[in-house]
């Protein structure tokens, strides 16, 4: 692990707000680390996630008719993105500590192995 003087420090976007992320580990199609967010930031983060779930809307990750999205399009839909200067590469958070700011992101679409929780039934 790197000291913190020596972090890599990225901005990761959810939609159009910003925070810093301080990268622990980077492969080709992931990345886990720690938001460095002040307290503000923080609550701001929270209060944008408790909105995906608030009664009466339709969270980015369920369909039309309330069932999970499958892996290409969940990933497509993402709230979050990799801002480098002027582009952003798309992301998909796979794991967050709400308390520690820990977390984790795909590049890629997330391909599920006997994750069936709330998949649309075969026909």
């Amino acid at each position: 692990m790197t000291s913190p003087e020596h972090e890599e420090i990225i901005t990761l976007a959810y939609r159009d707000d910003r925070f810093q992320f301080a990268v622990l580990e980077r492969t080709g199609d992931s990345l886990r680390g720690c938001f460095r967010w002040t307290d503000d930031e923080k609550q701001q983060l929270l209060a944008l996630l408790e909105q995906e779930d608030e009664e009466g809307s339709q969270p980015w990750y369920l369909d039309d008719d309330g069932y999970r999205l499958d892996d290409e399009k969940l990933f497509q839909k993402s709230p979050w993105s990799i801002v480098d200067g002027e582009t952003c590469k798309k992301a998909v958070q796979r794991m967050m500590d709400c308390d520690t700011g820990e977390a984790w992101f795909c590049f890629t679409p997330w391909f599920r192995i006997g994750d069936e929780l709330n998949r649309r039934p075969s026909e």
